[in-house]
């Protein structure tokens, strides 16, 4: 009896089928669960920890000012043999940032796991996005439709989750502990790829990787259309959604409790776009899809920003801005990837840094509402759907292939 040899078949990279894809995502919407419950907690934080006003300044915009120093760097390393251990190190660390906030007894305390955790989001959550973009070749539009969409069922799940842990009788120190926890077990269930050279690391080599990876993309003219184009467009989404609430209130005279629960409403048509934008992308133009859905906003944004409109109606506008909004992000993210492939987490790091852009808009905005009111300065955030309805690349640029 002849006996045939069997040839081995090597095993699928992980991230390609769908256990990996899930551990990814799980990623994000962790991320994005435990960052929502910190603006949820800030209040008992403040009341157990004895915190003011500019203490709490600091808290949250300290850490956000040092990380975008140090992200870029480590997302540019992210490109080299470095990133599975920066994507486990930095899991490991995020994890052990969260337990420290749930021990924090001082300011000081709590201000270090604020700072370490900005730096350990961006290592462990940038360089999972850019494995799994990397992981599916051409298909960087549905995995990023995939990405926001966890990441918005986070956002909706943190208040829920801490919510439900005060009502078993539980603190918010617990929360914060059991989700260090939950990350550290993260950090080890992802697996990131290996490099496929064995030889051990030297900075010689880093350097050179690091310098052809910035030459290859920084002369990419079509990719930093798309990366100045996503600061301008997260002034409808991110600045939008933070002004939500303040706009019910001091506008409409809406009570904060019930203006709180409303803001969830345009979170929720945010995230039915993601799961159209899924389902349809195939059959999409990514151009056409921009530049109607930024008209849209503009024309249905200036109704709900200076028409005499009742609650109902204007909430209703709401749940449409949402929707509108959703494909921006993911559409405009993986027309970046796709512009420089097999350089992810490079493209990473220059989003990072372009994203200071949409900073800087955003203290514009809200120094005119100082100025001249609310509603003038909600104004300016139209700066961002005729942005894109002017720049979104041509159709053969702009196409991602699916």
């Amino acid at each position: 009896m002849t006996h045939l040899r069997e040839t081995p078949i090597p095993p699928r990279p992980f991230g390609r089928g769908p256990a990996g894809i899930l551990v990814f995502l799980l990623v994000e919407y962790f991320d994005e669960l435990v960052f929502t419950i910190v603006g949820v907690a800030m209040p008992f934080l403040r009341d157990d920890l004895g915190l003011d006003y500019v203490q709490i300044g600091i808290l949250l915009g300290l850490p956000a000012i040092l990380a975008a120093v140090l992200e870029p760097p480590l997302l540019l390393l992210g490109d080299t043999p470095l990133r599975g251990r920066l994507i486990r190190g930095g899991g490991l660390l995020l994890g052990f940032a969260f337990a420290l906030i749930g021990g924090a007894q001082s300011f000081p305390v709590l201000l270090l796991a604020m700072t370490l955790s900005y730096p350990a989001s961006g290592a462990f959550v940038g360089l999972s996005q850019a494995t799994m973009i990397e992981r599916h070749p051409a298909r960087e539009g549905e995995m990023m439709a995939r990405w926001t969409a966890a990441g918005t069922l986070g956002s909706l799940s943190g208040p829920l989750l801490f919510a439900s842990m005060l009502a078993l009788g539980l603190t918010w120190r617990s929360t914060f502990l059991l989700c260090g926890a939950a990350c550290l077990g993260l950090a080890l269930l992802v697996r990131s790829p290996r490099p496929s050279d064995p030889a051990p690391l030297a900075w010689r080599t880093l350097t050179d990787d690091l310098r052809s990876n910035l030459q290859a993309t920084i002369r990419l003219r079509q990719l930093w259309r798309w990366l100045l184009l996503l600061p301008l467009a997260d002034l409808m989404l991110d600045v939008f959604f933070g002004y939500i609430a303040l706009f019910l209130t001091d506008v409409i005279g809406l009570p904060p409790a019930i203006a709180a629960v409303a803001v969830t409403i345009w979170l929720l048509g945010f995230l039915a776009g993601q799961f159209l934008l899924v389902r349809r992308l195939s059959r999409l133009e990514v151009r056409r899809v921009i530049r109607w859905t930024a008209a849209g906003t503009v024309i249905v944004y200036v109704v709900w920003l200076a028409a005499p409109l009742g609650t109902p109606v204007r909430l209703a506008l709401m749940l449409l801005l949402g929707l509108l909004a959703a494909p921006w992000y993911p559409l405009l993210q993986a027309g970046a990837f796709a512009a420089a492939p097999g350089r992810a987490a490079t493209v990473s790091a220059l989003t990072s840094v372009t994203g200071t852009l949409g900073g800087v808009l955003a203290v514009l905005a809200g120094a005119a509402a100082a100025s001249f009111g609310l509603t003038a300065g909600l104004a300016l955030l139209l700066l961002g759907p005729v942005a894109l309805l002017i720049f979104a690349p041509s159709a053969e640029h702009a196409a991602v292939e699916q």
